[in-house]
């Protein structure tokens, strides 16, 4: 989601601001009087166009996989906009491996992946609220804090400590498990013992305790629900759905040590129910969007926010007196397009908080306003301006509560802008994903931060960890982006599993002495690719007289790309079509696609295979003629119009009921209905008949979730179309 309030931007900085009328907040739970809820910036996120914010998160990867089916991939995180709010959404959607991308980690190979990723910050109590939409599919959504660190420098008392604010499936489809926590929120505590250290350390059993309190059904399973969880003190943890509380968790030893927030797509390994638990999800046809639509598998996490409690003056913020205040007003601002600063007040009744910006000739520029419910409460104002705040400038910022024009309080801040401090990091979004094989060196580039004379160096190292080369730049500082030519001691080979490390350290030391390092994810060095597109084979079954086209094709592509089948008859006609989303690489893949209806009998079909790249919108494509079908059950002409002009289908996905519109004499002359599942087992569902709309109503409620087939007989022939129900 985005911030409170994205102001209208301007082109001159000086220009009054029009007012921005913005809906109020979720709120945490009432606090303790003498305490208010103060959210936690570098745990919290509304998401936007450029998450995820790796400044803020730790975005997991194949390296962070842990002893579940399914491994952590980054690249499955995506931004989806909605237009009609202007918000955004993260989410993660699963992936299923190609064969040269499955990788071995310990004693499992990981043929799919799910995402997660935690926060830098970590925090020790307060409210942590996620508002997210589940997936529906048959992996789960996850949100959790986990400590990650041990509880005493006492080998015999470590332990890490995990409180989960959901664990949830809501998948809905064939096979779909109505136990356990499906559609629920399941919310648990573990204390989970460290491995013993060189045999010397006791190892403390892993314990774990719900205290009683029961998984909540979602209140709308496959639409948003906000979780949370109060964690309140190292004894006590309550938990929330949509703002109701609805248990506390005792845990079993002291839960005291600073977590971060963390989100996941991931599979559970308890169970042996494919669909439900942690075995392999088979490509066939749970990555296929007649299964499962893109939106439908993913996890979707509107945001993530985060508050602690901090101390106020119960005289004077209450429930009975109206008063407003700058929290911290000492702290500094910094120069720059973003103004960040947190509001305390209290409220009788409903109103409003107004704030404004003024220069130090008392010249408005910038005002906003937004309704806020009664009680204590913090107000947050996060904004982001065309023009920057100058370092040693002057401004005013007023602060009202307001209710129909009557101010009720009122609080002024005078700050002066000063540089940000730089800090001593590298960071990795410059580094590597591929490199060329070569026997002379790589050019890399490092972006870093700098508040002094710093080294910036640089090693690389092939997949069995061997040291192949290092360089160290000139003195550097500020923020900036130094090249670092790096020669190799031997020529690299084709392969998978290169990494690269950079390290910021003072002029003069050596790498042990860094600062901060940060290492990319293991990369491939490979030859460039070149685009290409190259079908090779199409295999034609029958599946209840529909052609079903099995199509190898040989792709390659430095980028993501779109790459659609389409089956048609000698004159071009389509006959079948598929779009699809396949990843950068060079393989050989098989992708089948299916008919809408029986086709006649011939040999002058042809399949035609496009790319199109998603960036560069290259396209390259290849065709495959003189293909094939007989049908001995099917006579040369199904239908003397085109099954498009025949019959029509909706909804699908479907429910409850689906419609089958056909053309005026085929529905007067129709003689049966029938509908089968791919297996070509006959269905008996409940059919009603609507004249006026020449429509067929099929209920479809007692199907479990799947692909079917509508077989229409009648006088003007036989037609048949596919229908998904949910």
């Amino acid at each position: 989601m985005n911030s409170l309030i994205r102001p209208l931007l301007v082109s001159c900085f000086a220009l009054l601001m029009i007012l921005v009328a913005i809906p109020g907040v979720s709120q945490p739970p009432a606090p303790p009087a003498g305490k208010v809820w103060i959210k936690i910036p570098a745990m919290s996120d509304e998401f936007d166009a450029n998450s995820p914010d790796t400044e803020k998160w730790r975005v997991f990867d194949k390296g962070d996989s842990w002893d579940r089916t399914s491994a952590f991939d980054k690249r499955i995180h995506e931004v989806v906009h909605d237009p009609k709010t202007n918000n955004y959404f993260l989410t993660m959607n699963p992936m299923w491996y190609y064969e040269d991308e499955q990788f071995t980690k310990g004693d499992r190979t990981y043929l799919f992946a799910g995402g997660g990723m935690d926060t830098r910050a970590l925090a020790t109590y307060g409210y942590f609220e996620v508002r997210l939409k589940a997936s529906n599919f048959p992996m789960g959504s996850g949100v959790f804090m986990n400590s990650r660190k041990t509880s005493s420098d006492i080998c015999d008392e470590k332990y890490h400590t995990e409180l989960d604010i959901i664990e949830n499936m809501s998948y809905d489809g064939p096979g779909a498990n109505t136990t356990g926590f499906n559609f629920h929120q399941n919310v648990n505590s573990h204390a989970k013992p460290f491995k013993s250290e060189g045999g010397n350390c006791v190892s403390l059993p892993y314990e774990s305790t719900k205290s009683g309190v029961k998984s909540q059904p979602l209140e709308g399973p496959l639409d948003f629900n906000t979780v949370g969880m109060w964690w309140k003190n190292a004894n006590e943890a309550e938990f929330y759905l949509n703002g109701r509380a609805f248990g506390t968790i005792t845990p079993t030893r002291n839960f005291n040590l600073p977590m971060p927030v963390i989100i996941v797509m991931e599979t559970y390994t308890w169970g042996s129910d494919e669909n439900n638990a942690g075995n392999p999800k088979p490509e066939a046809y749970m990555f296929e969007d007649e299964f499962r639509t893109k939106e439908q598998r993913a996890v979707t996490y509107d945001w993530v926010r985060s508050w602690q409690l901090v101390d106020v003056d119960a005289s004077v913020f209450n429930d009975q007196n109206n008063a407003i205040a700058f929290h911290q007003p000492e702290a500094p601002t910094y120069a720059g397009d973003q103004l960040d600063k947190t509001l305390i007040y209290s409220l009788a009744k409903e109103a409003r908080v107004t704030t404004e910006l003024l220069r130090e000739s008392g010249k408005s520029f910038f005002r906003s306003s937004a309704k806020v419910p009664a009680g204590v409460h913090s107000y947050h104002v996060n904004e982001t301006f065309y023009e920057s705040f100058e370092a040693g400038k002057t401004y005013v910022m007023i602060a009202r509560l307001e209710d129909e024009g009557e101010v009720l309080s009122t609080d002024t801040l005078r700050f002066t802008p000063e540089e940000e401090p730089l800090e001593n990091k590298v960071f990795g979004d410059m580094l590597p994903t591929r490199l060329e094989p070569t026997s002379t060196g790589y050019a890399v580039q490092v972006r870093y931060e700098a508040d002094g004379p710093m080294e910036i160096s640089g090693e690389i190292r092939d997949p069995n960890n061997k040291w192949l080369g290092a360089a160290t730049s000139e003195p550097v500082s500020g923020r900036g982006v130094v090249t670092l030519n790096l020669p190799v001691n031997s020529p690299t080979t084709p392969g998978a599993g290169y990494y690269f490390k950079a390290h910021i350290r003072p002029v003069g030391s050596n790498w042990q002495q860094a600062v901060h390092a940060i290492s990319n994810a293991p990369f491939t060095v490979a030859e460039p690719i070149k685009p290409h597109m190259l079908v090779t084979n199409a295999e034609v079954e029958l599946v209840e007289d529909i052609p079903v086209v099995s199509v190898t094709f040989e792709y390659g592509s430095e980028e993501d790309v779109d790459i659609s089948l389409t089956l048609t008859d000698e004159n071009y006609e389509p006959k079948a079509e598929k779009l699809r989303e396949e990843r950068l690489g060079a393989r050989t893949l098989t992708r089948s696609i299916f008919a809408d209806s029986a086709l006649a009998t011939g040999e002058n079909y042809q399949v035609i295979v496009k790319m199109t790249s998603q960036q560069s919108q290259e396209v390259y494509a290849d065709t495959l003629s003189d293909i094939s079908i007989v049908n001995p059950n099917q006579p040369t002409d199904v239908l003397a119009v085109p099954k498009s002009q025949a019959l029509s289908v909706y909804p699908t996905p479907a429910h409850d009921q689906v419609n089958v519109r056909l053309l005026e004499p085929m529905f007067a002359s129709m003689q049966e209905v029938r509908v089968y599942d791919l297996a070509g087992n006959a269905l008996a569902v409940p059919v009603k008949l609507d004249a006026a709309k020449h429509t067929v109503q099929l209920g479809v409620s007692p199907l479990p979730g799947g692909v079917y087939v509508v077989q229409i007989t009648s006088a003007a022939g036989q037609a048949r179309t596919r229908m998904v129900v949910k």
